[in-house]
């Protein structure tokens, strides 16, 4: 078996958080199929007044190990910060950034600036903005974290 397996702070936060969103499914349908009647609590805890599961049961078993994927991922996201964010809002980079609030910030691969503007969309976070030729623009601004190149970066652009 030829696996690739996460080498960095970014591909671990990911397989952390591919693991979660299918751990949310799972202990979504446990509760659907009455396995764990009456629970609506997330993360799921295993001993909740609510839960009553037996430790011979699966439901109990997935509550541990979701309880041990959540905080691994809040361990890292205290660590590492989150991988929370938006694509770089110029075309010829689009690399994934890590971006924790609204403001003014340098891209860390592109090294140009733009503007995070929180939203409450489905799809995105924040919304990136290039400044407009002659706007005010900040004398610093922080480095947005580079999670690596994303689905919009285009081919043959370096990490």
């Amino acid at each position: 078996m030829t696996e690739e397996f996460p080498k960095t702070e970014v591909e671990l936060q990911r397989e952390i958080g591919a693991a979660m969103g299918h751990a949310r499914h799972a202990w979504s349908r446990t509760i659907q199929t009455g396995w764990t009647p009456g629970v609506t609590i997330w993360p799921p805890e295993p001993d909740d007044e609510h839960h009553n599961a037996s430790i011979l049961t699966a439901s109990y078993h997935l509550a541990v190990m979701i309880g041990h994927l959540f905080r691994v991922q809040q361990g890292m996201s205290e660590m590492w910060g989150t991988t929370d964010g938006q694509l770089c809002p110029y075309d010829d980079c689009r690399h994934d950034l890590a971006i924790p609030q609204e403001a003014w910030y340098v891209c860390a691969h592109c090294k140009r600036a733009f503007y995070a503007r929180a939203c409450d969309g489905d799809f995105e976070d924040y919304h990136c903005e290039i400044p407009k030729e002659g706007a005010p623009m900040p004398v610093t601004a922080a480095v947005a974290r580079d999670l690596g190149p994303s689905w919009g970066t285009p081919e043959g652009i370096a990490p």
